[in-house]
């Protein structure tokens, strides 16, 4: 019967999952990635989206190749795809291109389409309906077979929380944890989405798990699950780097030392090669650097000095390493003084002088002799310096440093309250039984996210919640006591059922949070557009709306006209007319400190009334 109910949750779980999957636009982050990953597939070339290693968008654009994706051909989209290859010959002296080459590729339009609306690939009107068959490619089930390749994930983690607890506290044990897991819904948002957030969970997950089994019965199918899972983090995302302090931690508990000594350097070695594996065991991000050499001097033509200024001994056609270390180290010293972010001649100024400290030096040692993927260190140097400064916005403030108490808010806002019941009185019956295995990689994550200054997410400490979900399964003992785990399980359900919500898990809140309390992709990531155009359709819009869309989906597909306010001049509406406008624009996340307030203000002056939402995230107003 336990196997039954845990099974159905994976069900359920996999059954939301697809909710979300085909009722949302791609978030924000999306859109890179799958071109990415389907560009590291077709070309072996890992320009585009260093910022993560490759392993979990590859996997993600598996599906892809069954598909008739056009990407490296001209075909009927010859203007198009010359700007594909000017937008790909950029990437790989500027980061940002990857941006417009995921545009191109996701929502480019036909010769033929292009010609009839007198328009180019990066200018084509907003306000001019567009049929989906004059885009060169089909974005929604290009999205819809990664998603589900990504939800698969999601249901491995499930049934690896499931067998975990299982062990721990027997099959009713299992069936709770499972049950936690399968009804929460930022898992169930995230399994759904070409991100790197439920991947690396699944996988720092994995290792844990195969080193505890290792820990209680060292044969070499447990070595071997826990080097194989530990190698994959490390290709999977940036932050999988939080594994070697927690693995070292957990060796060092062991009785046999020497033989997990061992093991953890098995693991060094094979991770080392699941490196160069994910870049094809090459040194250079272009997959032919000369080419990418001879390139770039057309590239400078069209890039400004500022985005250029890198040392001169850096050599030609490669990823600016030097310069991006050299601004992270300044933009750390510097931080306190300008706590906003450094102006761009002060670093510009400083970072030749900085120091560079142990690792960020080794980097450079590493690119030098390299020892390591120019990708792969590039990305992380770049991740590094990204993290110094990232605006959030917590309970109605903002920061470019973030906050203290951001992760412990996010727990608190979107975690279901049924779900916190159970983790508190959960750690409290676990805390004998579990050991460090559960309760050591919980405290160092959260340890590494506090110091962090990226607050852009609760998505950032899904990994901490396996184990959690695990500890949870104690809560099975004392309740079989009493005859009353059937019962506990099924008001467990009855008490989560609110957050079965057809496709709007990410924007998730209990009654504790709401949009005006956290954002980006805690709420809003713009994953409604097809709502909106749901909302024009239903009430009966014929002229182009005004529209501040905060995402990189594009309204066009979805058959929603418009005129674009999102722009850097914060144009007038068009009066009288329908304003749509991101719940993240609302607030002013993404804006400039003396534009946060800009739409609110605006609003409220011109005395706008709300008719309508999108979704959950996509305010809809009349304006006079």
């Amino acid at each position: 019967m336990q196997r039954i109910l845990a099974i159905a949750a994976l069900a359920a779980f996999f059954v939301l999952a697809i909710g979300n999957i085909v009722a949302t636009s791609p978030t924000y982050d999306e859109t890179t990635h799958l071109v990415a990953g389907y560009s590291y597939l077709k070309t072996g070339d890992y320009r585009l989206n260093p910022e993560h290693p490759p392993l979990l968008k590859m996997l993600a654009s598996v599906p892809l190749l069954t598909m008739d994706v056009w990407f490296s051909e001209a075909g009927r989209g010859a203007s198009t795809y010359a700007m594909l290859r000017e937008a790909w010959a950029m990437a790989i002296v500027n980061i940002d291109a990857q941006w417009r080459a995921s545009q191109l590729v996701l929502y480019g339009l036909d010769d033929a389409t292009l010609q009839r609306l007198g328009a180019t690939p990066l200018a084509i009107p907003t306000t001019m309906p567009i049929a989906k068959g004059s885009f060169l490619n089909d974005s929604d089930a290009m999205f819809v077979r990664a998603r589900i390749m990504m939800a698969l994930l999601g249901v491995a983690l499930g049934a690896l929380i499931f067998l975990w607890s299982r062990e721990l506290w027997g099959a009713w044990g299992g069936v709770v944890s499972v049950v936690l897991f399968a009804f929460d819904p930022n898992f169930i948002a995230h399994s759904g989405l070409v991100t790197t957030d439920v991947g690396i969970a699944l996988l720092m997950f994995a290792c844990v798990y195969f080193f505890w089994r290792w820990s209680r019965n060292p044969t070499r199918l447990h070595a071997a699950g826990f080097v194989l899972a530990f190698a994959l983090a490390q290709v999977a995302k940036f932050s999988a780097v939080i594994l070697i302090p927690i693995v070292i931690v957990l060796a060092l508990r062991q009785q046999r030392k020497v033989k997990a000594a061992i093991v953890v350097g098995i693991a060094a070695v094979v991770t080392l090669l699941a490196i160069w594996g994910a870049y094809s065991f090459r040194y250079s991000a272009a997959k032919d650097p000369e080419a990418a050499a001879n390139e770039e001097q057309a590239v400078r033509t069209m890039l400004t000095q500022r985005e250029l200024d890198a040392p001169e001994s850096f050599p030609r056609g490669y990823f600016p390493l030097r310069e991006v270390v050299q601004e992270w180290a300044a933009k750390e010293k510097l931080a306190d003084r300008y706590p906003s972010g450094v102006p761009g001649d002060v670093l510009v100024r400083e970072r030749n002088n900085v120091q560079l400290g142990f690792a960020r030096s080794m980097m450079l040692t590493a690119a030098e002799k390299k020892l390591l993927p120019e990708a792969y260190l590039f990305g992380a140097a770049w991740v590094g310096s990204l993290s110094v400064f990232r605006s959030s916005y917590l309970d109605g403030e903002f920061s470019d440093r973030g906050f203290s108490g951001y992760f412990f808010k996010t727990f608190l806002y979107k975690t279901p309250l049924a779900a916190i019941v159970a983790i508190v009185a959960g750690l409290y019956f676990a805390r004998r039984k579990a050991g460090p295995f559960l309760f050591w990689p919980v405290v160092i994550y959260l340890g590494f996210s506090l110091l962090s200054n990226l607050n852009i997410g609760h998505r950032h400490i899904l990994p901490i919640f396996p184990f959690l979900y695990v500890a949870c399964g104690s809560l099975a003992e004392p309740l079989l006591k009493q005859r009353r785990a059937v019962a506990a399980v099924a008001a467990l359900l009855i008490v989560i059922a609110p957050v079965i919500a057809w496709g709007h898990h990410l924007s998730y809140m209990n009654v504790l949070g709401g949009w005006d309390k956290l954002s980006d992709s805690n709420f809003d990531w713009g994953q409604d557009l097809p709502r909106l155009a749901e909302w024009t359709r239903a009430n009966n819009v014929t002229e182009p709306i005004n529209l501040v869309y905060f995402g990189t989906a594009d309204p066009k597909w979805y058959g929603i006209r418009y005129h674009n306010l999102r722009t850097a001049a914060f144009p007038e509406p068009q009066r009288p007319g329908y304003l749509a406008i991101s719940s993240v624009d609302v607030i002013g996340l993404m804006f400039p400190p003396e534009r946060r307030g800009h739409w609110r203000t605006w609003l409220d002056t011109h005395k706008a009334q709300q008719v309508g939402t999108a979704g959950k995230t996509i305010f809809i107003y009349r304006v006079p």
